[in-house]
C-alpha cells in the first residue's frame, strides 16, 4: 500500500510538471507570435530573429561601429573608447587581426573603402586609414553638438554617410528642427558636402507609423509604446544597401530601425525587441546582402547578430 501511495504521489507531480512544460510551450509559442507583431511595417529582414549569433571578445565591449571588407570577405569593427580597429572572421566572429591607427577617443563608425578604413569621431572628425597603416585626419564642418554616431558608404556615390544623432544642422539659418540628418563626404573629391544628403522629418515618420498601425491588432498601450519610443529616434548606425537601393537607419535609443529610399521616403518600420538588442550600435551588409547588427555589451557581452538574406 506504501508503494502504491508513493507511485501516486509521483505520478500527481509529474503530471503537475508536464502542465507547467505545457504552459511555459504555450507562453513561448504566445511570445513568438508577439514577436511577429513588434514591427508593424517589417523590412524585409526578421530583425528579432537572426539566423546567427556571435558573442565577442571583452575587448570589444564597446562596439559602436561594423564594416564590410568585400575582397578579404572579412568583418571590421570599431570600439569606441580605442584607436584600434578590428578585423573578425565572417563565420565565427573571432579576431583575426588589430590594427592601431590613433589614440583614446570618441570613435563611432567605421567603413571600408577599397584598400582604406575610414573611421569617425562623435565630433564628425574623419581618419582615412591607407594600407600601410599611415592615417590622416580629416576635418569637417560637423561638430561635437552634431553627434555622428553612424558611418556607412554608398558605393554607387562614392559618398562616406553620416548620420547626426544629434544636432541636425550646421550652418546658423539651415531650417532643420525637427529632422533626422545625413551628410555626406566625397572619397573622390575628398570634400565634405554640406548640405544634408538625406533629410528625414520626425513627422513623417510619425505619419509613417500611424499609417501601420492603423491597420494592425496591436492593443492601445503598445502602440502608445511604439509612438513613443519613435519619437525618440536618433540614429546610431547607416548602412546602404545596394539590393534594394536603400539607407538603414538604425537607433539604439527606441530600439527601431527605418529603411528609406534616396528621397527620403520611408519604405519600412521596424521595432527592436528590447530584450535581443540590448544597445544597437552597427549595421553592414556583406557582398551577398546578408545583414550583420552589432550590439554594445551594455549588460554583459557584446555580440554580433546575422540575417540572411
Amino acid at each position: 500500500m506504501q508503494s502504491l501511495t508513493m507511485w501516486l504521489i509521483a505520478l500527481f507531480f509529474l503530471n503537475t510538471l508536464s502542465s507547467c512544460d505545457a504552459t511555459k510551450k504555450e507562453s513561448a509559442i504566445a511570445t513568438a507570435e508577439a514577436a511577429k507583431e513588434i514591427s508593424p511595417s517589417r523590412s524585409s529582414y526578421s530583425i528579432n530573429a537572426p539566423d546567427k549569433v556571435w558573442s565577442l571578445t571583452s575587448k570589444l565591449k564597446e562596439i559602436s561601429g561594423l564594416a564590410y571588407h568585400e575582397t578579404k570577405k572579412e568583418l571590421i569593427a570599431i570600439n569606441d573608447e580605442m584607436g584600434v580597429s578590428y578585423t573578425l572572421d565572417i563565420n565565427t566572429g573571432e579576431v583575426i587581426s588589430t590594427q592601431s591607427f590613433g589614440d583614446k577617443g570618441d570613435y563611432e563608425g567605421i567603413e571600408v573603402v577599397g584598400d582604406m578604413l575610414y573611421v569617425v569621431e562623435s565630433n564628425g572628425t574623419l581618419h582615412q586609414i591607407l594600407s600601410d597603416s599611415q592615417s590622416n585626419v580629416i576635418p569637417t564642418r560637423l561638430k561635437g553638438a552634431n553627434d555622428i554616431e553612424g558611418l556607412g558608404y554608398d558605393a554607387a556615390n562614392s559618398m562616406l554617410l553620416l548620420a547626426c544623432k544629434g544636432k541636425p544642422s550646421i550652418k546658423s539659418k539651415q531650417k532643420l528642427k525637427k529632422t533626422k540628418v545625413v551628410y555626406g563626404f566625397d572619397v573622390v573629391a575628398q570634400q565634405f558636402k554640406e548640405e544634408p544628403l538625406l533629410v528625414i522629418a520626425d513627422s513623417t515618420l510619425l505619419q509613417y507609423c500611424n499609417t501601420q498601425l492603423s491597420s494592425s491588432n496591436l492593443e492601445e498601450a503598445m502602440i502608445k509604446d511604439y509612438k513613443k519610443r519613435l519619437k525618440s529616434f536618433a540614429p546610431s548606425a547607416i548602412a546602404y544597401n545596394n539590393h534594394d537601393s536603400s539607407y538603414y537607419l538604425l537607433s539604439s535609443v527606441g530600439k527601431t530601425m527605418v529603411v528609406i529610399d534616396r528621397e527620403a521616403n520611408v519604405k519600412s518600420l521596424d521595432f527592436l525587441d528590447e530584450e535581443l538588442h540590448r544597445q544597437p550600435e552597427g549595421i553592414v551588409f556583406d557582398s551577398d546582402y546578408n545583414l550583420y547588427i552589432s550590439n554594445e555589451g551594455k549588460y554583459g557581452v557584446a555580440k554580433i547578430f546575422k540575417y540572411n538574406r
